[in-house]
């Protein structure tokens, strides 16, 4: 992150005083997308009945403390799925309300009493987090046992509808990983607001449109969509899945925004001129991206 002008960042300015932000009642939305089919995550749950790995056996003998903040973020057993939303058995995130968007979980008790498996400690730790809600800690059925409380494998999907990815889940759990390092435990919370999540999603998107092998540097389209940073203007791009069939394969050039629309307008030869295409249309050369990025963030030093 050590690449990201100083405006990108969450910290107040300089020698500003922040006060600690007024409790927000957590208002419970309603279920919109109800048994509809959504994409989302499942977080673990890979495991054949009887067969816990040898390395999920040895990873389960340590405790929490002896897991780094890091690992959370790891996307290891982390994979996309269709999921039915359904009323029963999905619970809205708190955490996930505050920063503004409405993800729910859904524990798969099924599949942990027929392979035995549980989440690693730090995923664990992670998700009580965030399920937790402040003043009141944990719902009573996530917090049975206590710290010692285990936690089958989950499913993570939007009640809005709008698709869950993996890279969401990264986005999210770098957030939590950068509050840690950032900012002493009481202190954290007070971040934990739709405009603050707003900043970090575009803090991501940066750093992942920095890679030269990102191709798909997307995540929580709908909070801010990026699109400077996913499309800079002037660079090359390649339309693909359009409608238009003679259009797929053509090349232009970035030439302005609509984020209303989420929209990226694009200049082309004649016939076709200035169209304007969704970002999920267009391909654009990872490493010309980054390229272009870097340079530009040198110029402003």
């Amino acid at each position: 992150m050590g690449l990201l002008p100083a405006e990108h960042l969450i910290e107040p300015p300089a020698g500003a005083v922040r006060d600690p932000p007024k409790p927000v009642p957590i208002v419970i939305p309603p279920l919109k997308a109800e048994n509809e089919v959504v994409l989302g995550v499942r977080i673990g749950g890979e495991c054949t009945p009887g067969e816990l790995s040898e390395t999920d056996r040895e990873e389960r003998k340590l405790t929490g403390n002896e897991y780094s903040v890091g690992q959370v973020g790891e996307m290891r057993g982390v994979t996309e799925e269709m999921i039915l939303v359904e009323a029963e058995g999905f619970e809205h995130v708190p955490t996930a309300l505050r920063l503004g968007f409405p993800l729910m979980f859904k524990r798969l008790h099924e599949v942990q009493d027929a392979t035995g498996e549980t989440l690693e400690p730090a995923q664990r730790i992670y998700i009580f987090s965030l399920m937790e809600t402040p003043g009141l800690g944990l719902p009573i059925t996530w917090n049975l046992n206590g710290k010692a409380t285990k936690l089958p494998p989950l499913l993570a999907v939007r009640s809005d509808g709008v698709p869950f990815t993996r890279q969401d889940w990264k986005c999210l759990t770098e957030f939590q990983r950068y509050l840690e390092e950032t900012y002493i435990q009481f202190e954290r919370p007070w971040h934990y607001t739709p405009a603050d999540f707003k900043k970090w999603v575009r803090i991501f998107v940066n750093s992942q449109c920095l890679m030269k092998t990102q191709e798909h540097p997307e995540a929580f389209a709908d909070i801010d969509p990026c699109l400077d940073r996913r499309f800079p203007l002037g660079l090359r791009v390649k339309a693909v899945g359009v409608s238009k069939e003679e259009l797929n394969g053509r090349v232009g050039t970035v030439e302005k925004y609509d984020l209303a629309r989420g929209r990226v307008g694009v200049l082309f030869a004649q016939p076709y001129g200035l169209l304007s295409l969704k970002a999920a249309n267009l391909y654009i050369d990872p490493a010309e991206r980054a390229t272009k990025l870097l340079s530009d963030l040198q110029r402003k030093k």
